[in-house]
Formats: structure tokens, sequence, C-alpha cells
């Protein structure tokens, strides 16, 4: 037999394996046990050799794909370094063809005007309906990016039980910027731009800062700069506390906000953000259903071993 259909078959013995576990779940299976194991194979070679290219064909699209989603990704860090100034710096690295000009800088307290949040518990938050939709620090440092639309993902409600305010002070509007001001490390500061929840009620929630810009930006510019290390970095030096990280509003008022004065350069950096995220996104569901191909092909391309 060649070594490539014996690889894959014994790939396909994930069920037998799991049958045979030794006692107390270790991942282990007994020389003794797999010795009993009857290895069936097509008689033809041919049929052999025409199952193991299948596969082989399979994995290398699956390693393709993996080493696209990396220098996408190592592009992605590149540039988040070099399309934004560096503290000190009056423009960035790299710029789009066509904007020459400085960009501006100014503190943060004169860039945003501050929202309220609400302090809720998740005991308070579910996710089949409420009052307004509700947005958790967690959510903001380990599910969303740089944008977020409420509406079109997984966003809790808070409880119809639970009397909260939903005035002009509270409820989030497009271009709002929701910072995570809690962390176990030093991602405090992660944050988020809303888009898409028009006049939608949807809330800052528990260890939040919600800030609202006093003018106007191009969408997604603000969620991407304020991830970015030129911004992030400002942060190092403000969080407190030990085991856990946090920052609040007044230091966070007194960092500086760069920007390009022109909208066209701001949305010219927002979109080419979003859209190596959208395909890095793209390429990793890519992943996903090719691994879920293999494992269905794996249980269904060769002979059931269930008696075994």
């Amino acid at each position: 037999l060649k070594a490539n259909y014996l690889l894959y078959r014994f790939y396909g013995l994930g069920d037998w394996c799991r049958r045979n576990v030794n006692a107390g779940g270790l991942a282990a299976v007994n020389i003794s046990d797999l010795q009993k194991y009857d290895i069936d194979y097509p008689k033809e070679e041919t049929e052999r050799d025409s199952i193991a290219e299948y596969f082989s064909n399979l994995d290398t699209q699956i390693k393709e794909a993996e080493r696209e989603v990396d220098r996408l990704e190592k592009m992605k860090i590149a540039s988040l370094q070099k399309m934004f100034p560096r503290p000190g710096a009056t423009t960035p690295e790299i710029r789009f063809a066509g904007f020459s000009e400085p960009w501006k800088t100014m503190t943060f307290k004169d860039v945003y005007s501050s929202l309220k949040n609400n302090t809720l518990s998740r005991d308070c938050l579910n996710y089949n309906g409420g009052i307004a939709k509700n947005i958790h620090y967690g959510d903001v440092l380990i599910k969303f990016g740089a944008y977020v639309n409420p509406l079109s993902v997984d966003v809790p409600f808070v409880n119809f039980n639970v009397g909260i305010e939903l005035s002009s002070a509270y409820k989030l509007a497009d271009g709002d910027v929701i910072f995570a001001d809690t962390a176990e490390d030093e991602a405090v500061g992660k944050c988020t731009e809303i888009r898409g929840v028009n006049d939608s009620n949807v809330l800052s929630g528990l260890h939040t800062i919600a800030v609202r810009p006093n003018f106007k930006f191009a969408p997604f510019y603000l969620g991407y700069y304020h991830n970015s290390n030129a911004y992030h970095s400002q942060l190092l030096p403000l969080m407190q506390g030990v085991k856990v990280l946090s920052i609040n509003r007044t230091a966070i008022s007194e960092t500086m906000v760069a920007f390009p004065s022109s909208l066209d350069e701001q949305r010219a950096i927002g979109e080419y953000f979003r859209n190596l995220d959208e395909l890095i996104a793209a390429k990793r569901k890519s992943i996903v259903k090719l691994r879920n191909i293999k494992k269905a092909c794996l249980s269904k391309m060769f002979v059931n071993d269930t008696n075994l």
C-alpha cells in the first residue's frame, strides 16, 4: 500500500480511537488494541491513489489558505505601524498618493464628548430580546474588531425587568467609539467604532468608556487608529493595577489623537483596513469550510468501522 493512502486511512480512525481510549480519558490507545484493527483498502491501486490524491489536494488548499491568512495578518500589523504617525511625528511613514498635508493632533478631550455607560452585569442581560442592546467590555476585548454593527452580531439585550435610561446621553450612534477600560493585560483601551445602529437602542455597558466625536470623521478611521500602536502606546503608562489593569476617563482624556485633515484621506485609510479585515475573514471561513469537507470525507470515503 502506498504511504499516502495509509496516512489518510489512519486519519479516519478518530471514532475507533475514541472508543478505545485508555481509562481516565487520556488521549492514548494501547498498541495491542490497535493491532486488532483490520485495515480496509480498495483492491485497485488507481482507486487508492485517487483517494490519497483527493485528500492531498485538500491539505494543500488548506495550507495555502493558512499561509495567505498569515501573510495578510502580517501585512495588517505592518500597515498599522506605518500608516499612522508615531508619537511626536506629524505625518505617517506611508501615505496614499495625492495626500501631503501634515496631520492634525488634538487632545482626546477636544476631539470627543463623553457619553454615559451603565454597569449592568451579565445576569441582567440575555440574547433573546429586551429593552436595548448592551455592549459589554468583554465583547469589546474579545469578540469585536475595530468596528461593529451591534444589530448584525450577537450582542446581548438588557432584560425587560431592568430599569435603565434611554436618553441621548446613553444611546449610541454611528461614529461613537467604545473603549474597554479594564482587562487582565495591556489590551486595556482596545476599542470598537459603532456603525449601523441608526436610531436603535444600543447602550455602552460595564467597564466601558463611550465617546462621541465633536466633529465629523470618515467611517472606520477612528476604530483602526485607536487600536494601532501609534495611539495605544500612550495608554501603557496610564494603566493602573496588578492582576487586573484599568484606565480611567480622566487619564485617557489627556492623550493625543492624530488624524488627517482631509476626510478623503481618513476614508482611504479606514477602507483599506476594512477591506483587509474582510479579506482575512473570508480566508478564515474558507479554511473552516475546507476542514469540514475533509472531516466529512474522512468519515464517508472509508469503510465504516463502528462494528470493530
